[in-house]
């Protein structure tokens, strides 16, 4: 049940990955979708580099704001998990 339930999440980086304005943020819950917001400004470098196509943050800016998100996340679980198995 539980694997059914967070694979719901899966759907919110594939989502967000179809837009490049501020829709992208409706689809920022998803800790995957910093990992894929990555993945998709590496591969338009030379779209956005031709003046083609724009995003809103860099390659930086979307893996460091992925790493901040997955650890503020990673630590709530961690007190969450500590304060349900205190006896």
């Amino acid at each position: 049940v539980t694997m059914k339930a967070t694979g719901f999440l899966l759907l919110f980086p594939i989502g967000g990955y179809f837009f490049l304005d501020a829709k992208e943020w409706l689809f920022a819950i998803a800790p995957g979708h910093w990992a894929a917001k990555a993945v998709q400004r590496s591969m338009m470098a030379p779209l956005i580099n031709a003046g083609a196509a724009t995003m809103n943050l860099g390659l930086r800016g979307y893996a460091i704001i992925g790493i901040v998100y997955n650890l503020i996340l990673a630590y709530g679980a961690y007190r969450l998990f500590l304060k349900k198995n205190q006896l």
